[in-house]
């Protein structure tokens, strides 16, 4: 497998050559972090639907991205813009730029006001789902259930006086 780093063939026109994705091609020599070869076609072409969406004002829902980026699977909405969310989730290590998401759908930060504050909404998103875990875990233990490992739990059995 060349990779795109060492043989100046950039994930974009890698995508270009191979799926023809219907998107300007981007700049040259931007790199992926694995080779494009290793990579999901469908992602790719995702990828570079994304590269185009700069700043929160051109943020692209997932069902659109689906469409420029030709993905159809059954046919429905729902199972396209599912695939580009499930894409995004998997191979997020994989994309060469910074991706943010909210209610306008999915974009490349702008500037470091963007990215900061996508950093910090997903970092307030992870402190409330760890208060929420801590408090589940502390209810669960006063209700008579025990910590089993991981994400298991037992009743406690009852003790005898």
């Amino acid at each position: 497998m060349r990779s795109s780093l060492t043989t100046g063939l950039d994930l974009f026109d890698y995508v270009e050559q191979q799926n023809g994705c219907d998107v300007a091609a981007p700049p040259p020599q931007i790199p992926c972090a694995r080779p494009a070869e290793e990579l999901p076609d469908d992602f790719l072409c995702v990828a570079q639907v994304l590269r185009h969406h700069v700043g929160q004002g051109d943020a692209i829902k997932a069902l659109e991205i689906a469409q420029a980026a030709g993905i159809h699977l059954d046919g429905t909405p729902g199972s396209r813009a599912r695939r580009v969310r499930h894409l995004l989730e998997v191979h997020f290590t994989d994309l060469s730029f910074p991706v943010c998401a909210d209610s306008t759908g999915y974009y490349r930060p702008e500037n470091a006001d963007e990215l900061s504050h996508y950093h910090a909404n997903l970092y307030g998103r992870l402190r409330a789902i760890a208060l929420r875990i801590s408090t589940l875990k502390k209810l669960a233990r006063i209700a008579g259930y025990e910590h089993a490992g991981h994400t298991r739990w037992q009743a406690n059995p009852p003790t005898s006086a």
